[in-house]
């Protein structure tokens, strides 16, 4: 019995004093000052521009230049249905006046226009196998604009 008083007793004299060795590191550091920051002493220049290689020859692995500001022709009355971009590329979606599709491939690493493709339906001379019709499906449009 006296065994265990005295274990309850060291046990609270830890307690008590890990309490006030905690309340003395909290004041110790909320009164200390702030140390001040450091400036440098002048700003680092801006990194040189990459060279981009010669035409023809494919881009270092991991490169993407920023290529500015391009701009995209599309044509007269056409909207932009839907983007997708994957890997190095990005596809829009148009759907033109006649309500025909279009794709446009661009590049992202240079900006560059690769190609586009007219999406045709079987009765514009398009190889019927290419995209077969469902029987029975009917999908609604997905937007207002498509709907007209």
């Amino acid at each position: 019995m006296r065994l265990l008083k005295t274990l309850v007793i060291v046990m609270g004299v830890v307690l008590v004093l890990g309490f006030g060795a905690l309340i003395y590191i909290i004041a110790t550091r909320i009164t200390a000052p702030r140390p001040e920051p450091v400036q440098a002493e002048q700003p680092e220049p801006p990194p040189k521009p990459i060279p981009l290689p010669p035409l023809g020859e494919s881009l270092p692995q991991q490169f993407t230049p920023n290529f500015g500001e391009q701009t995209l022709a599309i044509p007269e009355g056409a909207r932009l249905s839907d983007f997708s971009a994957g890997g190095d590329r990005l596809v829009l979606r148009l759907i033109l006046e006649d309500q025909t599709q279009q794709l446009i491939v661009i590049d992202l690493n240079t900006g560059a226009l690769i190609g586009t493709l007219k999406l045709a339906t079987g009765e514009e001379g398009a190889p019927a196998t290419v995209l077969p019709p469902l029987p029975g499906v009917q999908v609604p449009p997905r937007n207002a604009q498509e709907g007209k």
